[in-house]
């Protein structure tokens, strides 16, 4: 059990881990990291970091030479994005 719920603070950390093996050249280790990141950060129910770590993930899959699942990342932050907006919209704006 991990306290203070911090879990998804170590898949986020863990997406970031598989980004720098990526960059610095152990594509499939840093795909690796990246897709387990993903499922545990999005088993520990976040969501507000979700955008930024599914566009890690399609840079990565675009350095991999795995365009078209980098591509195919592009609608799920689409989702993310309009559900953020939505929220935002949601909450009444308070003018003092």
């Amino acid at each position: 059990m991990i306290r203070h719920h911090f879990a998804s603070w170590l898949a986020g950390g863990a997406v970031l881990r598989g980004w720098a093996c990526s960059v610095s050249g152990d594509l499939a280790k840093g795909v690796a990291w990246i897709e387990e990141g993903m499922r545990d950060y999005v088993a520990s129910g976040a969501t507000l970091h979700m955008p930024y770590l599914l566009a890690v993930k399609a840079e990565t899959l675009h350095l991999a030479d795995r365009t078209p699942e980098a591509l195919a990342v592009k609608p799920h932050l689409i989702r993310y994005f309009e559900e953020s907006l939505q929220l935002s919209l949601s909450y009444p704006f308070y003018i003092g």
